[in-house]
């Protein structure tokens, strides 16, 4: 049947339309991935409980989050350190708290039941207007992640973080930074006593010690070479006799059952490393240099009466706080064997509340916060030290960064349990008794690895 040549041509102009119509609908959807089975998500709120860190050192990880799921909003609060763990659980009771909270690596297993283990996957849908064809339309599309198996864990961190975080090859928490526990010293006072470069061994240590320490004629302690053998008056004296014991080849823990007072076939190393920590404070040995008459060891140090400090780098600000013109400087912490060495780390973890009703994207957060990009803006922000070992690398040749970084990958870790406080009270009970030496040391370290054992 033949058309008129009107006919025809008004037959092109819909065929026309009609492969427009098609190439602009691929065109949206192609674009904005766009699904007509999907809507656009509600507004979240994500509520971040932090100790330490202003909100300046997340700013740039939330502004960009938030540029990619412009409807997820932040409330970032910098807590202070007394009473926040009160203050998270108190917030909880109530319905209320933060999604996203930080405890200290050693803490964690107090809060593993306030905390939501990361998922494998998550599914997420984000909103965005977007202009074509002078128009704006709204387009919704479908994104997922993927997040961090055991294996990527162990690969991306080191060895002790993942000890710390992974429970039962569940992931509980990541970090943006760590601290490694160091050997502050006065350069002064070193000098004096003709000890020319800081002790890289405990044998060289020792020696120091008695070159540096001043006695008067009753032996009571007038210059201390270094604040180590209590409890009281060393802030960390649980870090610093843990990472000895394990230089000496303690098993802290066996398995989930603790360890450390258990006989080796070369001796019982765990009952060793409190004898030759206590001896620091025993008046009857030539290393006596400290003792409960001190003052505490940081406010020594930094009184300028004090030759070796043990500490972390979240110690330096208050150090030059206290006492800007003292000439100080610090290195790496002292090994039995510097061919194996073993060094102790402390930091915060970042974690989601259990209780949280947005904690897929809470661990999205987390997730994007600590990748490579932005923990690089976190350091820069906070001149900590990284926790990521493709940064840790970048960093062992600072000359501020270096002492920590470079223990990092040696360092090693023991679970302190639900009950991290009762371990620590184990620990001071356990030097307590040992300056008292009352009952043999063996019965001393013994009764506190079963006080240990009941904090599991």
């Amino acid at each position: 049947m033949a058309f008129s040549p009107l006919v025809r041509r008004f037959r092109k102009q819909i065929a026309a339309f009609l492969m427009l119509f098609v190439m602009l609908v691929g065109v949206g959807q192609s674009c904005g991935g766009g699904s007509s089975n999907l809507v656009a998500p509600e507004p979240v709120t994500l509520t971040i409980w932090r100790v330490g860190d202003s909100n300046d050192a997340f700013g740039r990880a939330i502004a960009e989050y938030s540029a990619v799921y412009p409807h997820v909003t932040f409330q970032y609060k910098q807590m202070p350190e007394e009473g926040y763990e009160e203050a998270l659980l108190s917030a909880w009771s109530k319905g209320e708290g933060p999604d996203i909270f930080s405890v200290p690596n050693w803490r964690l297993g107090k809060f593993r039941e306030y905390a939501s283990p990361m998922p494998a996957k998550a599914d997420f849908v984000r909103s965005f207007a977007k202009k074509s064809f002078g128009r704006t339309q709204v387009v919704v599309e479908p994104r997922s992640t993927v997040f961090l198996s055991e294996q990527q864990i162990l690969d991306t961190y080191p060895q002790a973080v993942a000890d710390d975080i992974l429970f039962d090859g569940k992931v509980y928490g990541l970090p943006l930074a760590t601290d490694a526990l160091v050997m502050f010293y006065n350069r002064d006072l070193l000098a004096r006593a003709q000890v020319a470069v800081p002790p890289a061994t405990w044998g060289e240590f020792v020696d120091a010690v008695k070159a540096m320490t001043v006695h008067d004629d009753e032996r009571a302690v007038v210059l201390p070479a270094a604040a180590l053998g209590t409890a009281d008056n060393v802030p960390y004296f649980m870090d610093l006799l843990s990472v000895i014991m394990m230089q000496n080849g303690t098993q802290m823990m066996s398995g989930s059952r603790v360890s450390f007072a258990a006989e080796t076939d070369s001796g019982i190393p765990g009952v060793e490393s409190v004898d030759f920590y206590r001896k620091f404070a025993d008046n009857e040995f030539s290393t006596f240099t400290w003792d409960d008459q001190q003052l505490n060891a940081l406010e020594a140090f930094t009184q300028g009466t004090l030759g070796f400090y043990f500490g972390y780098q979240t110690d330096i600000q208050d150090i030059e706080q206290r006492a800007p013109g003292l000439s100080y400087s610090y290195a790496k912490l002292p090994q039995i064997d510097e061919d194996n060495p073993v060094n102790y780390l402390s930091y915060n973890v970042e974690t989601v509340h259990i209780g949280s009703e947005n904690s897929d994207h809470a661990w999205n957060f987390l997730n994007f916060a600590t990748t490579e990009d932005q923990v690089r803006t976190y350091l820069e922000t906070t001149g900590k030290v990284p926790a990521l070992k493709v940064l840790i690398g970048e960093t062992q040749s600072d000359p501020k960064l270096g002492p920590f970084s470079q223990q990092a990958l040696t360092a090693r870790s023991w679970y302190h349990g639900v009950d991290p406080d009762g371990a620590l009270r184990a620990f001071h009970d356990m030097v307590v008794e040992a300056n008292e030496q009352i009952v043999p040391l063996i019965d001393i370290v013994s009764l506190a690895q079963q006080k240990v054992g009941l904090t599991l």
